[in-house]
């Protein structure tokens, strides 16, 4: 339960998405899917999403889960940064 009217709870839902774009995981292509599910098997199937998307886009994946993170690094996948990681660069961004 929250104290803020509804108002409040859409101003602020608005602040929080704006800047993210939602992608249908139905464009993730099959392929790539089913080679991500195999790979997390033994870490977390429920993010094969997320590190699927991530193949397909061709992007970093940012996370806090260090079970994911140590487990995807473990097998060698590279597009992975921590949140402690990713704050250190942007503090290094904001000194030069």
């Amino acid at each position: 339960m929250t104290k803020l009217t509804e108002e409040q709870v859409l101003e602020l839902e608005e602040l929080v998405t704006k800047h993210i774009t939602f992608i249908d995981e139905r464009l993730i292509p099959k392929d790539i899917l089913i080679k991500t599910e195999a790979q997390l098997k033994s870490i977390d199937p429920d993010d094969t999403v997320f590190v699927a998307l991530t193949k397909h886009l061709e992007g970093k994946l940012w996370t806090g889960d260090m079970q994911l993170f140590n487990g995807l690094k473990a097998k060698r996948f590279k597009d992975i940064i921590l949140t402690s990681e990713l704050s250190l660069l942007l503090d290094d961004l904001e000194q030069n």
